[in-house]
């Protein structure tokens, strides 16, 4: 394979369009004899294929290459990009009080794209140790504390005075990480919290504080073994007036339960975080492509409607919307699971 070198970092972004060449060569049965696969980039706001000779091995290889921003799109442009969002659809917006698209590019603030009040914008503590994905997306490849630098004052204000919350995101996690592992987090430390959603092997857990349930969230809402699926993910977690909670992924309720009691015990001292524990000691690695808060719980058809949304633009036109996200997110997970099979380290 002819893989050329780039000095700049915008080739880094571009990665997640490669993850596609992998698609064919690392379905279930495919060995290491060369197959022509091909290869799906974006550059300058345009989307191009090429068909490329391609081993299993290679393309485990050229994945670790992309995250080390070393591959430049090859060939001229040649089509246009496909969309991962329904243009007839758009994203609820009543009661929302924080949303995170990683759109920057670069860089090392998340910036709190909700208009409502004062920006939680969140600063990364070590961007080394995370890739901006093009055109929206962060990989968190290594341990890092992605966390505002001081109270998160709108979020704890806006859900004490409803008692409702909802917490939404798109994901693909890593797997097996334990601790539980911190995907979203309001709170303090290990033991104190105003909600927390997370990762404990192949379940999600959301940790909710109400005058009825622990400083720490207990009991919580689990969900079911095995939730964390090969793919991108989209999470919701609600908690209506009446303390009733379900956890939805991908538009279908799959666990339900009853938090008691209210929401005015919250502490407003209490910082938001993403990927972390504020006290650095319970890491999450995976790719984030939307955080979403809300002040009230919203309804099934709500939801549905923002997972019908789906995600930004992202130059991957294999099967178009929601789809495509999903097999971009398979093609990833594959890729990792067979590199560590094959030592090439992800």
């Amino acid at each position: 394979m002819n893989r050329s070198k780039i000095s700049s970092p915008t080739g880094i972004t571009r990665g997640i369009s490669y993850a596609a060449c992998a698609l064919l060569s690392l379905m279930p049965g495919a060995s290491d004899a060369e197959t022509a696969v091909n290869r799906v980039w974006c550059r300058n706001g345009q989307a191009g294929t090429q068909s490329v000779p391609c081993t299993a091995l290679d393309a485990a290889a050229l994945l670790n290459e992309v995250i080390a921003g070393r591959l430049e799109p090859p060939g001229p442009v040649s089509a246009s990009p496909a969309s991962l969002s329904d243009a007839g659809k758009q994203r609820v917006t009543e009661g929302l009080v924080a949303l995170y698209t990683f759109t920057e590019g670069g860089g090392a603030l998340v910036h709190d794209v909700a208009n409502v009040g004062p920006p939680i914008d969140l600063s990364i503590s070590n961007p080394a140790n995370v890739i901006w994905l093009f055109p929206q997306g962060l990989l968190i490849k290594a341990p890092v504390l992605i966390a505002s630098p001081g109270p998160a004052t709108g979020i704890t204000a806006q859900c004490t005075a409803t008692s409702a919350i909802t917490v939404e995101v798109w994901v693909l996690p890593d797997d097996d990480q334990t601790g539980p592992a911190r995907i979203v987090s309001l709170s303090q430390d290990p033991y104190l919290r105003n909600f927390t959603l997370a990762q404990e092997g192949s379940a999600y857990d959301f940790r909710l504080r109400t005058t009825e349930t622990s400083e720490n969230g207990f009991p919580s809402l689990a969900s079911p073994n095995g939730a964390v699926l090969d793919g991108f993910a989209h999470l919701v977690y609600r908690r209506d007036t009446e303390g009733i909670a379900v956890f939805f992924q991908n538009s279908i309720p799959i666990s339900a339960g009853v938090a008691d009691g209210n929401l005015s015990n919250w502490s407003g001292s209490f910082r938001m975080a993403l990927g972390n524990e504020l006290t650095g000691d319970r890491p999450w690695q995976g790719w984030l492509l939307l955080v979403a808060i809300y002040s009230r719980a919203l309804t099934r058809a709500e939801i549905e409607q923002n997972f019908n949304a789906g995600i930004s633009d992202v130059a991957v036109p294999l099967y178009g919307g929601i789809s495509a996200l999903v097999a971009l997110g398979v093609v990833a997970a594959t890729v990792r699971r067979l590199s560590r099979r094959r030592g090439a380290g992800w």
